[in-house]
């Protein structure tokens, strides 16, 4: 387990950003990091590839879930398609924090 004090030594490494904006980081075990910039969002390591890629599938799934509600059901509006799409927005941020903030 690394302390949050040495993952940010990693983070902060320019070493580890690839052309300034692409994370890889082998040594640094989270999925999800802050961008270079921390209020613009969040990025991958690109370390573990099919982690990145699995969950930036994830994501495209998550974010199109309101429209398979729609296709499927046939029962949403354009509120229920909002509504759906910004809780699915708010968890995949809530997520993204989460995991930029683990330490193991």
């Amino acid at each position: 387990m690394m302390t949050k004090e040495e993952l940010e030594t990693l983070w902060r490494d320019k070493d580890n950003w690839l052309w300034g904006a692409i994370y890889y980081c082998k040594k640094d075990p989270r999925l999800v990091v802050p961008k270079r910039i921390k209020w613009t969002g969040w990025t991958m390591n690109f370390a573990y590839p099919w982690r990145a890629i699995g969950f930036i599938i994830f994501i495209i799934l998550a974010a199109s879930l309101p429209f398979i509600i729609e296709l499927k059901l046939n029962i949403a509006t354009s509120v229920v398609i909002s509504i759906t799409l910004a809780v699915v927005v708010v968890l995949i941020i809530g997520l993204c924090a989460y995991l930029s903030s683990r330490t193991e």
